[in-house]
């Protein structure tokens, strides 16, 4: 078994290697390995053994850290408001108000942190979205319903969706439930852009007719981006699957379903778990996260044609990425609980460990903001150096991020980060 850790050391640590050796007969219990984030949790004989992966530790008695690496307060997090249900997912629809989808197959409008409204929808709610050139949410829940509502949260239609057999159905969903949700504004009206567990993108309008279903080879679509990539002056529907495709390639589609282009990230069950795309006007930078391998990479794509202009193999799974507002630098957030800086071009700049899986990257006020998969929370300079850092009261399902403020769903609440 390979494994791989990051770890931030200083001069005088030492760096120690957990290694399992176990010279067993036919007739022995083998021991059953598993690396759950820096952690590598060993079963055998009815007994369980966690260890750490790698550790580091100071060989220096009386190591003080210089000033400017400790930690120079606590970070601010405050609760906005409470909701009777865990929140799975927000939506933005301006900087005041936010859809806020349940646990329950509740969905509710809040704003200024009060619940303007709340409605039961029927199972749960795996995807919303603000449809805003007609003001309509979006939501895609149970195993086959996409519900529109208006602002005042009245059901305007609901349709139930039919699979479409494929011919490889061990990558679909066990049912074509609506994981992702976008909407397109073109020459010929708004439409809302569904991907679907059955390996399809669905298109419908705003009355709730489907115009157009395509097909996505063995790959359940629940990264969509609504953008004209190859600059000539029609939106594309740019997509691809973070879990469930058999290869990381984002395809390039018209709104009728036909194949403009392929963007080729990766091979073979390397997925895309994170994206970031900037730019516009035919040229683009796309900075992308994969599960394994060159799992960190840069693209510059000009009028639909990419070109890759750095990739690296960082320690685990990198889950999140990010450009600053200023397209100055890159971050890069991994399972092993490692946030690495680099240029605009992909030159390393620095490293720290924040001890925990990192869930999202942000950029607020020239800082970066992660948020780990346990719940820490840690804010860290553009030069490299941990601010302040903090701890939600439970894991965050979900985090989005207005103008200036970072929101974050956590059981039954929505906290701000500050």
């Amino acid at each position: 078994m390979t494994t791989f850790s990051s770890l931030s050391m200083e001069k005088g640590d030492k760096l120690s290697f957990t290694h399992v050796a176990h010279p067993a007969r036919g007739d022995e219990e083998d021991i059953h390995c598993e690396i759950a984030g820096n952690m590598l949790r060993l079963s055998y004989g009815g007994k369980e053994y966690v260890y750490p992966v790698a550790h580091v530790g100071s060989m220096k008695k009386d190591k003080v850290q210089s000033q400017d690496k400790l930690l120079v307060g606590r970070i601010g997090i405050g609760k906005l408001f409470d909701l009777p249900y865990g929140i799975k997912n927000m939506t933005f629809i301006d900087e005041r108000q936010f859809i806020c989808g349940m646990t329950g197959g509740n969905i509710a409008l809040v704003n200024d942190g009060k619940v303007v409204w709340k409605t039961a929808l029927e199972e749960e709610i795996h995807a919303t979205e603000y449809v805003a050139p007609e003001k309509l949410i979006a939501v895609g829940h149970g195993n086959n319903k996409l519900s529109v509502l208006d602002l005042k949260g009245n059901i305007l239609w609901e349709v139930r969706i039919k699979r479409i057999p494929t011919l490889f159905h061990t990558w679909e969903l066990a049912y074509p439930q609506i994981v992702k949700i976008k909407y397109l504004k073109s020459r010929e009206g708004t439409f809302i852009v569904a991907g679907c567990g059955d390996n399809h993108i669905r298109i419908f309008d705003t009355k709730g007719d489907m115009i157009n279903a395509f097909y996505l080879f063995a790959t359940v679509p629940d990264t969509i981006e609504i953008v004209d990539i190859d600059g000539d002056g029609e939106l594309e529907i740019v997509s691809t699957g973070k879990y469930d495709s058999c290869h990381g390639v984002f395809r390039v589609r018209d709104i009728k379903g036909n194949l403009k282009r392929d963007i080729w990230v990766s091979g073979w069950l390397c997925t895309i778990r994170t994206h970031r795309l900037t730019g516009g006007n035919g040229k683009f930078r796309l900075v992308t996260g994969n599960n394994y391998g060159a799992n960190f990479k840069i693209f510059d794509i000009e009028n639909g044609i990419q070109k890759t202009v750095c990739e690296k193999s960082l320690g685990g799974i990198v889950n999140s990425v990010l450009i600053n507002d200023e397209q100055t630098f890159i971050c890069a957030g991994t399972s092993k609980g490692s946030v690495l800086g680099f240029d605009i071009d992909g030159n390393h700049l620095w490293h720290v460990y924040v001890k925990d899986s990192v869930k999202e990257l942000f950029s607020a006020d020239n800082r970066i903001i992660a948020v780990c998969e346990n719940g820490k929370v840690s804010v860290i300079s553009s030069e490299g150096v941990v601010m302040t850092e903090g701890i939600l009261p439970d894991k965050p399902a979900c985090c989005i991020k207005t103008s200036d403020k970072v929101m974050v769903g956590c059981g039954n609440a929505v906290y701000i980060i500050e």
